[in-house]
């Protein structure tokens, strides 16, 4: 719900999880994607869907009221952290893809309660993935000042079966490339 997927092009198969019986396309939970190449977008407010429907199934997540909007080619994310105490925070964020895989978010420069606080951060030795700690398997992890989100993990249903290669903010989408693992 609230996830649209812009598919520019797509190779691969429907590969069945029960043996020997046919996907069964009415049902995506019956069956995996296993691409061998995909061009993707998402729109700011499918990404923002994303990331709620993920936060909503962890238990005692940080973030809430989160929202991701595009400008000057950059994601800016906005939300509250729950650290303690909620405190508003806004974070401008570059987009790559990581070794693994998964989608970088890398924090240029991030706010509490709309005061610069990243320098501070740093002053005290401390990165964002210190402020933010979401369970394994939850397809978010934090590492040093990225977010890295498993883009495969994170999509709904059928499950995917491929890694993201290239990402970059087109306009206003989040364009991505993913490949077969």
């Amino acid at each position: 719900d609230g996830v649209v997927l812009a598919v520019r092009a797509l190779d691969g198969e429907f590969v069945s999880q029960t043996h020997g019986a046919p996907p069964v396309f009415d049902d995506p939970r019956s069956y995996v994607l296993r691409l061998k190449t995909a061009d993707l977008t998402m729109d700011p407010a499918s990404l923002t869907a994303l990331l709620a429907q993920q936060a909503a199934k962890i238990e005692k997540f940080p973030l809430s009221e989160t929202r991701i909007t595009i400008e000057k080619g950059a994601l800016q994310v906005t939300g509250k952290l729950h650290k303690g105490v909620t405190v508003p925070f806004s974070m401008k964020a570059s987009v790559s893809a990581a070794d693994d895989g998964s989608l970088r978010l890398h924090a240029e420069s991030l706010k509490a309660v709309g005061v610069p606080v990243k320098g501070l951060l740093d002053l005290f030795g401390l990165e964002v993935g210190d402020l933010m700690k979401a369970p394994k398997g939850s397809g978010i992890r934090a590492d040093g000042d990225d977010l890295l989100l498993d883009t495969a993990a994170l999509m709904p249903p059928p499950r995917l079966d491929g890694r993201l290669q290239q990402v970059a903010v087109d306009g206003q989408r989040l364009a991505m490339r993913m490949i077969g693992s």
